[in-house]
């Protein structure tokens, strides 16, 4: 994955999509660290910032798998 972000440059899909694997296996906190990544470059992507939500409920252990 790491590859693909040094190529994702100023778009923030690349951290998005990125963020989805971690996500999926429980690791909340790698997870929470792409979307971050994400938000910097587009602040008000709502896809991105629904899924820092999701990511952050599944961290603190209220969100469904």
């Amino acid at each position: 994955m790491g590859r693909a972000l040094e190529l994702a440059g100023d778009r923030e899909k690349p951290y998005l999509f990125t963020s989805r694997m971690p996500l999926a296996v429980g690791k909340a906190v790698e997870a929470q660290s792409m979307l971050a990544g994400a938000v910097q470059i587009q602040p008000r992507c709502s896809e991105t910032l629904r899924e820092l939500r999701l990511a952050t409920e599944r961290k603190q252990g209220g969100g469904a798998r």
